[in-house]
């Protein structure tokens, strides 16, 4: 026959705290999922497909902690871009929620 293990007050803390950033992480993960799930580039057909003039109102920035910006209009760019941050948002949401238990 197995014992269960007795945590103590802090440990129980220790875990509650834990567990509740890997919860809240996981929200941000959802939202920023959710939201690159729903995002759309509108075209205009008569654009040039290689250029920024096709697409409308779509702008990639990125800034660094000196204040570098890479900006770009460049639909393809921007959409591989959406792409990646989509898919390394649901492998980490993965490892999250592995991550998310009670122990017994």
């Amino acid at each position: 026959m197995s014992t269960k293990p007795v945590f103590n007050l802090d440990t129980t803390v220790r875990l509650v705290s834990d567990l509740s950033k890997k919860i809240a992480q996981r929200d941000k993960l959802k939202a920023t999922i959710d939201n690159l799930d729903t995002f759309t580039i509108a075209s205009n057909e008569d654009g040039d497909v290689t250029g920024t003039n096709k697409f409308y109102r779509c702008e990639l920035t990125i800034t660094d902690d000196e204040g570098n910006e890479f900006v770009t209009k460049n639909a393809y760019i921007i959409d591989h871009v959406a792409q990646y941050v989509n898919s390394l948002c649901v492998e980490k949401l993965a490892e999250i929620e592995a991550e998310i238990v009670i122990p017994s």
